[in-house]
């Protein structure tokens, strides 16, 4: 008895449980055992050398689908229509709020209709998602270096930024699915859905609203494979990495409803 204790004791409380299987996978095999396996996905990163070819194909597929989904909504008439309605409440509600003057809020309505045309949506929008998957994922790839090393500051030599790229560059592919199915339904129901308790509770309070936008069924998905993925990084505790990461992405989150609110007060000044 006190010999099975020791075992399962010895097996919750190991960091480096399940790290050490380092097979040499392909890009695209992570791509899938992230989804299947995600232990095995991140796997041999860590002082890999195919980690560049990772973080290529990774930025390439998420390109792709990114880009999908903006001239999905530009060829829809409907989907832009809801984001125009969107924006739209989001300025009626400053005006109630005095944070924005009725003549600021038509003004700026005026120039949000510009840029809201099939084609100059669709420009933005390309233009857009080529600047942000480098940008957000360089960040995040930042972050969960700084997160792995401070897990684990004897980390191996092999824990190099090119690593902790590759690794957020395969677990993104879990919110490549997300992006997939909302394209699906799209086509299917003609409206946009992110699945997020923004969408169900509406909440009036931006900053509140920022919170909630970023719940959601496949953003949690990504937190859990992410606490895996930095976990990997330092060989230590995935249960740690996955609340330092999500304080991280909580703080992030009610950093930018912040300055979204200040911005809004600064249009009625």
């Amino acid at each position: 008895m006190q010999e099975q204790n020791d075992h399962v004791q010895t097996e919750f409380e190991d960091p480096s449980e399940g790290y050490d299987e380092a097979e040499e996978l392909t890009p695209f095999d992570r791509f899938v055992k992230v989804v299947t396996n995600p232990t095995l996905a991140f796997s041999g990163l860590v002082g890999g050398k195919g980690n560049m070819k990772t973080v290529w194909w990774g930025i390439v597929i998420t390109l792709v689908v990114s880009i999908a989904s903006v001239v999905m909504i530009s060829a829809r008439p409907e989907a832009i229509a809801q984001i125009k309605k969107q924006q739209l409440e989001q300025l009626d509600k400053a005006v109630a709020d005095g944070k924005m003057t009725q003549d600021q809020r038509d003004k700026t309505a005026e120039q949000m209709e510009m840029g809201m045309t099939p084609t100059a949506f669709l420009i933005i929008g390309m233009a857009g998602s080529l600047v942000m998957v480098f940008v957000l994922s360089i960040m995040c790839a930042l972050i969960w270096l700084v997160i792995a090393k401070y897990l684990e500051p004897n980390a191996q030599e092999g824990l190099t930024f090119q690593a902790s790229w590759a690794t957020v560059l395969v677990s993104v592919m879990i919110l490549n699915i997300g992006t997939i199915i909302g394209i699906v339904v799209l086509q299917f129901t003609g409206t946009l859905q992110t699945f997020s308790l923004a969408e169900l509770i509406k909440p009036s309070n931006p900053i509140l609203n920022s919170v909630l936008t970023v719940i959601s069924p496949f953003n949690i998905w990504w937190l859990l494979v992410s606490a895996v993925g930095i976990g990997s990084l330092a060989q230590a505790s995935r249960v740690k990495a996955g609340v330092i990461w999500a304080v991280v992405m909580l703080m992030g989150t009610v950093l930018m409803g912040m300055i979204s609110n200040i911005f809004t007060g600064m249009g009625a000044g």
